[in-house]
């Protein structure tokens, strides 16, 4: 089984609010988008539409919720979230909503596929002296109030400040330039990978955004 990150160049605080923002406008947007028509399309409970749904209607926030008391109110269960589902089915819908309001930075083809040339990648960045590199990839981050991922897909981030970071330390390396001037899905050295990595970290910085990755 192969492994890829998903990336997104966003606003992260736009997208959070979005969360309970009753906006059908929004909702029927989203459901034009390339990543509603390849996850809905292999959907047949209709899991996913109703997890946008309760992301853009059903979500109450933090300050709206109360506690619900159970057993003559002896106890007390967990403020309903209006969140319901398995945390991977709305991590899987925040993607349709992301390729709505952001820029999908695939260009329809998993760029940064976990295999060799990856490993290699994120070994000449640590060679180079980075702070941190692509493996962040991995690293699962509680970005949104939704019910805690067991597995996939891991969501992680870049801040602006980190995107810069990682832009200026890629200048300093020695990367080949890909043979067609695009980014496709397979490359023959971790340099070329690298230098479609800082290609799209530009365009995360000319948007003025964050990075935000699924890996599935």
């Amino acid at each position: 089984m192969g492994y890829a990150a998903q990336p997104f160049a966003i606003d992260i605080k736009k997208l959070k609010s979005v969360f309970g923002s009753k906006d059908q406008n929004l909702l029927d947007w989203v459901k034009k988008s390339n990543m509603y028509e390849v996850y809905a399309d292999q959907d047949d409970e209709g899991l996913y539409d109703r997890c946008l749904e309760d992301i853009i209607f059903n979500y109450i926030k933090p300050e709206d919720r109360e506690e619900k008391k159970r057993l003559f109110g002896l106890l007390k269960s967990k403020p309903d979230t209006g969140l319901n589902e398995g945390g991977y089915a709305y991590g899987y819908a925040l993607m349709a909503i992301c390729d709505t309001m952001g820029i999908f930075l695939s260009e329809g083809q998993d760029i940064f596929y976990s295999g060799t040339i990856f490993k290699q990648a994120n070994a000449l960045l640590e060679q180079n002296g980075c702070k941190f590199t692509m493996q962040r990839f991995w690293e699962t981050e509680r970005i949104f109030d939704i019910p805690e991922i067991g597995d996939f897909p891991v969501i992680s981030s870049f801040s602006k400040k980190e995107i810069r970071y990682l832009y200026d330390e890629l200048g300093k390396i020695n990367i080949i330039e890909p043979e067609d001037g695009l980014c496709g899905a397979y490359y023959d050295e971790p340099e070329e990978l690298l230098k479609c990595f800082k290609i799209k970290l530009k365009v995360c910085i000319d948007n003025d955004v964050e990075w935000l990755s699924f890996l599935h």
